[in-house]
């Protein structure tokens, strides 16, 4: 009796095919054309150029000059920042003000002794208020700067104190504390030696466009739920009655049509990889060529898509309510697994348990399949 339920399912889901396969073909069409389009706004191939950074400083200042030379050799600097001398802090914040430079620095006049002897006399920093991404990445470059110049600075104070309280002859203390502010400067303000270059995406091991349509087949997969949710809401209570007179339960239902939407999705999700190895192809386009290999490694997002989809479908809501509630599952599953934003630009809070979500492990699963 099972089996006449399960093929009784499969006749109904058989009449909704079509109707499915056109609505993911058009949905696949508008992502990807978001694709292409984000792809081109967010990792083009234009030079990544340092910015404009306005330093203020007392020209005649000896100590002002050696805090300016010893910041603009470092690396982190040198990658990311040009530097400007200028003349005042008025004409510093007139530049900031018609976007001349990304942020302005002020240097006090005895800020090498305020570093080596923590004393307080801070550094100002004033960031151009455009929120870019070039202001966040210096304020973090700063950042980073503050944390390294606290560290040698607690590290040399240690040892000044340290040396002091040992009774040493003031030649030997003089040696110790030259040595020590030598040290400091040549492996924290200047880390050449200590920099490995890496070229790195944001999305890992695969490029934008690799993981990006990975991704984009998930959401396809999870919004092909719209024709499976009236599928799994179309059993009336009148047509269940007379299912469990004939010893069909709500258990034998629900299997069956889990098995339904499992195979349905696995149609689907056939044409589209074929579709998408067979357009990479010939278009030459190489995140579309996918691996032969790693056809199979759809099966654990489909199993999971289908059990999402099957649990939505059993809610207490309306047609519409379920298919507004998978939307949003949908969305959030990939945005908080990185599927829609990289996890390397997620919160903080995010990041810490993005990479196991199941949304994240299925995307690289699958990206690791079709592209290894």
């Amino acid at each position: 009796m099972f089996f006449r339920l399960f093929l009784t399912d499969l006749k109904r889901i058989k009449q909704r095919f079509l109707p499915l396969v056109l609505i993911t073909l058009i949905l696949a069409v508008g992502l990807s054309v978001v694709v292409l389009l984000s792809n081109r706004l967010l990792y083009n191939e234009q030079t990544i150029e340092p910015v404009n950074v306005g330093l203020v400083a007392d020209a005649s200042s000896p100590y002002a000059k050696m805090a300016y030379s010893m910041v603009s050799e470092m690396d982190s600097y040198r990658a990311t920042c040009r530097f400007i001398e200028i003349a005042s802090e008025d004409h510093g914040k007139q530049m900031l003000e018609n976007d001349e430079i990304k942020a302005l620095i002020i240097i006090p006049d005895n800020i090498i002794n305020s570093i080596i002897y923590g004393e307080d006399n801070p550094i100002t920093v004033i960031y151009n208020q455009d929120g870019t991404l070039d202001t966040y990445t210096l304020n973090e470059v700063f950042k980073s700067t503050s944390s390294m110049l606290a560290t040698a600075q607690a590290a040399t104070t240690i040892i000044y104190q340290g040396a002091y309280q040992m009774g040493l002859p003031d030649t030997a203390l003089d040696q110790i504390a030259t040595d020590a502010d030598n040290l400091y400067m040549d492996y924290v303000l200047s880390r050449t030696e200590l920099y490995i270059r890496e070229d790195l995406q944001l999305t890992g091991a695969y490029t934008p466009y690799q993981y990006y349509i990975v991704s984009g087949l998930l959401l396809l997969l999870f919004f092909s739920g719209i024709v499976f949710l009236s599928f799994i809401k179309g059993n009336s209570d009148t047509l269940r009655l007379r299912l469990k007179l004939h010893g069909i339960t709500g258990a034998h239902i629900i299997i069956s049509q889990y098995l339904t939407l499992t195979i349905t999705l696995f149609m689907i999700y056939t044409i589209l990889f074929f579709s998408c190895m067979t357009g990479g192809t010939i278009g030459h386009f190489a995140p579309l060529q996918f691996h032969i290999s790693g056809f199979f490694a759809g099966i654990p997002a489909i199993l999971f898509i289908g059990f999402v989809i099957l649990l939505i479908g059993y809610l207490p809501t309306g047609y519409s309510g379920a298919c507004l509630l998978l939307f949003l599952t949908a969305f959030l599953l990939a945005y908080i697994g990185g599927g829609i934003v990289p996890v390397r630009l997620l919160p903080d809070f995010i990041q810490n348990f993005a990479e196991h979500t199941p949304y994240y492990q299925l995307l690289n699963h699958l990206c690791n399949g079709f592209y290894h």
